[in-house]
């Protein structure tokens, strides 16, 4: 495995965390990082930085392990600190340890005075060498505890499917279609007018997102981060004074309200 401008103390985890992507049905990611058939490869740091954000999105535990390790090595390269000095390696962990008990809202388990005090004297110690804004960067990592309470969800359904061995058959294309077939069980329930049966249609409602989030997933896309850009190109489609009440198209409003 070589590598281009990623460090020895980071590539060392991409044999994990490649497993960790093929156990949540991420396929396409562990091969990147670490291919089954063993093929040298080639990772720029800001493609291994891609994969990994991909990868703490969806909750993967090593992701967060690697993106730190990567973190540190960028400030022990930016500040010409010596790679192998291990023993400011050691506090910069530490301090990402600290940081969560000390100030991060939500995090009581282990929140204590001698944390923050911990953290403090740390944070100054390791301040003289690299400066407050890097370390207040480092620190910027979200936890996957974080990640595992927004996406709960995608965790279960991973879960679900691993379980049974289902990954196999999620190809892109047989999730989209998946998503139309259960689309259309969805519209049947209002086929003939009247009041659906609510439970019925909560169901199929279900099985619709249930299929976009499979979707998502198996492509490596934030479904958040897509409807909500997503929304901003609409929103130009269908400014408020035109749009308003109307349910017309957005190329009919245009011919209705040309540009001057």
């Amino acid at each position: 495995m070589t590598t281009d401008d990623v460090d020895r103390q980071v590539t060392q985890y991409y044999p994990y965390l490649a497993w960790e992507f093929r156990d949540a049905g991420l396929e396409h990611l562990a091969e990147r990082v670490w291919p089954r058939t063993g093929e040298a490869v080639t990772l720029t740091g800001s493609q291994l930085e891609e994969i990994l954000a991909i990868g703490m999105r969806s909750g993967i535990d090593m992701a967060f392990t690697v993106e730190r390790q990567r973190r540190i090595s960028l400030l022990l390269r930016r500040e010409k600190w010596p790679a192998h000095d291990l023993d400011t390696e050691a506090h910069l962990q530490r301090l990402a340890e600290l940081f969560p008990a000390a100030f991060v809202p939500g995090v009581h388990h282990s929140r204590s005075a001698s944390s923050s005090e911990g953290f403090d004297e740390l944070f100054a110690r390791l301040q003289n060498i690299f400066g407050a804004r890097a370390l207040i960067e480092f620190l910027s990592l979200p936890s996957a505890e974080d990640a595992r309470g927004r996406d709960a969800t995608l965790a279960a359904l991973r879960a679900f499917v691993a379980e049974r061995d289902w990954d196999q058959f999620h190809s892109p294309e047989n999730l989209a279609k998946s998503i139309s077939i259960e689309a259309g069980e969805l519209l049947e329930l209002f086929q003939w007018g009247g009041a659906p049966d609510q439970h019925r249609v909560e169901e199929e409602l279900a099985d619709v997102a249930t299929y976009c989030i499979h979707l998502a997933n198996k492509l490596g896309v934030d479904l958040d981060e897509i409807v909500l850009s997503k929304l901003e190109q609409t929103r130009t489609k269908y400014p408020v004074e035109h749009s308003r009440g109307s349910s017309a198209k957005y190329t009919e409003l245009a011919k209705k309200n040309p540009e001057p």
